[in-house]
């Protein structure tokens, strides 16, 4: 079914996207939820929040956008690198389906902002591959997931796939790995000089120490079919993650490593959910990054099985149920 969109007329699948997405968020739109007030954890969010307001209805919208603009975002980064077939949408269709899956996540938060600048860094990373001093990428790739981290303090765990990512591309300089140590360090020394300023620098470490020393706490409740779905969509990324290990065996060595820099994405994309909590809606959006990539390749290609189209349509019959729960 899904290899059958993928064939159709590039202009025909850009009006099933946008209709899909249009169904997805018209809940979120009619009935927009309160975004979220944590205003000591996470402190750029908490300026971002005074800044836009506390309209629901902003706030959806504004949730809406960002959600579109990561999914093309991703759309065109996978085609700049070869990583799926031009002609297809299935990416930007994965996306929607994942992002916008659970009604609460359409709804602007600390972790779907930090997920534009984490978005961003995978940008910098994968056109780091192939350069000799790919110094500024670096920097800039760190800069962006310190800054993340400002608005969503899970993030900061992205520095490890920044370390993971120069694993990949088998950089062994020393230059390199103290470059993105300093590209982190910079937004994170304006944060520390602020709270320093308004003398509430213990309140800052109190933060960061309170998520790290008590994870997988405070996670929402979901609804019994949002829970299979979520449960379901694991597995079934599990299984396209599984099959693009396979696929990419073939492959060049540069789509091989960029592959893997998705892979190294999606681990700590997936860790980092261990330390969610409340937000773990939005950090839904992080995990759809890599996630859209696995599965629209999984039902693309010469080597496509029966077995990852009934898991695709299945989860959008989950999905289909999970909202309707609602």
């Amino acid at each position: 079914m899904l290899r059958q969109f993928s064939r159709i007329s590039i202009f025909i699948q850009l009006i099933a996207v946008i209709i899909v997405a249009l169904v997805l968020f018209m809940p979120a739109f009619l009935n927009p939820l309160p975004s979220p007030a944590i205003p000591d954890k996470h402190s750029l969010y908490s300026f971002f929040s005074a800044l836009v307001g506390n309209s629901p209805l902003i706030n959806a919208v504004l949730a809406m956008g960002i959600i579109g603009f990561l999914a093309f975002f991703l759309y065109a980064i996978l085609l700049s690198h070869d990583l799926h077939p031009k002609e297809s949408l299935l990416p930007v269709l994965f996306y929607f389906l994942l992002a916008a899956s659970i009604t609460e996540a359409v709804s602007i938060g600390p972790a779907l902002l930090a997920s534009l600048f984490l978005m961003i860094s995978l940008f910098l990373i994968i056109r780091m591959h192939g350069l000799n001093q790919p110094f500024k990428q670096v920097f800039s790739a760190s800069f962006c997931v310190s800054i993340a981290a400002i608005f969503y303090p899970p993030a900061v765990n992205f520095m490890l796939f920044i370390w993971l990512s120069l694993l990949t591309y088998r950089i062994a300089s020393w230059r390199e790995w103290i470059i993105s140590i300093i590209g982190a360090i910079v937004p994170l020394l304006y944060l520390i000089v602020y709270f320093y300023w308004k003398g509430r620098l213990p309140d800052l470490f109190n933060n960061f120490n309170e998520i790290y020393a008590s994870p997988m706490t405070g996670f929402p409740k979901f609804r019994l079919w949002q829970f299979i779905f979520l449960c379901f969509t694991g597995f079934a990324l599990l299984l396209a993650l599984f099959r693009q290990l396979i696929v990419i065996q073939d492959r060049l060595i540069s789509l091989r490593r960029k592959t893997w820099i998705f892979i190294d994405f999606m681990i700590v994309a997936s860790l980092s959910a261990l330390l969610a909590g409340h937000d773990l809606p939005g950090h839904i959006a992080i995990i759809a990054i890599p996630g859209a990539f696995f599965l629209s390749n999984s039902v693309t290609g010469k080597k496509t099985t029966l077995l990852y189209e009934l898991l695709s349509a299945l989860l959008i019959i989950l999905l289909v149920l999970a909202r309707l729960s609602g």
